[in-house]
């Protein structure tokens, strides 16, 4: 776990760090993976740090998979928490760092010194409009670099409360195999070759 977790530029955690926007749980199936390790292992690492050992062991015999197999042992046990609330907490602990901020510690990590720094969207002008695309379990910063204005600062979010399994859908069909932990995913179509005699 070592080479994950040192503090240098090309150490996974540290790339994710520098691209905090990374989806949690899903992976590249092609391409660079660095960031996705280091989300990974600064998770599994926050968990470790938050609610112990035992914890991950239950993890690791949860017969289902993912963020889904965590908040079944997050429900089960009397943890207080559901697991997106955990990854709110654990997104704040990743800017924060800082386990003596509330008596729970839970904005930070026990176990680790910072490793890097955090990449930051920062501004200074009003107003600011931004159109942003952003994966779900996944995380951009914001920083107002400028004294606040004297009148109220108004923050106006709008996005869509649900996202659909599949992006828009090519006219006449699509082919779609799932990707995912412990699954076999086939795609058949039925054919009719009672009438064939010969190859066409």
């Amino acid at each position: 776990t070592k080479v994950y977790l040192e503090a240098g530029d090309s150490y996974p955690s540290a790339e994710f760090l520098r691209n905090p926007s990374t989806q949690l749980n899903t992976w590249n199936s092609l391409g660079e993976n660095a960031a996705h390790y280091g989300a990974s292992t600064l998770w599994l690492l926050y968990l470790y740090d938050r609610f112990g050992l035992e914890f991950i062991q239950e993890i690791s015999q949860e017969p289902l998979d993912g963020l889904i197999g965590i908040d079944a042992v997050l429900a089960r046990g009397e943890y207080g928490a559901t697991v997106e609330e955990v990854f709110a907490d654990w997104v704040v602990a990743n800017l924060v760092w800082n386990p003596d901020a509330t008596p729970e510690g839970i904005y930070g990590y026990q176990s680790l010194p910072p490793l890097g720094e955090l990449a930051v969207n920062r501004f200074a002008d009003l107003p600011l409009v931004r159109d942003l695309t952003l994966a779900q379990y996944a995380t951009d910063y914001f920083s107002w670099d400028a004294p606040l204005p004297e009148t109220d600062l108004t923050v106006k979010l709008a996005f869509d409360a649900t996202v659909p399994l599949l992006g828009a859908l090519a006219q006449g069909g699509i082919a779609y195999s799932l990707r995912g932990d412990s699954i076999d995913t086939t795609l058949t179509i039925p054919l009719d070759l009672t009438q064939t005699t010969a190859p066409e």
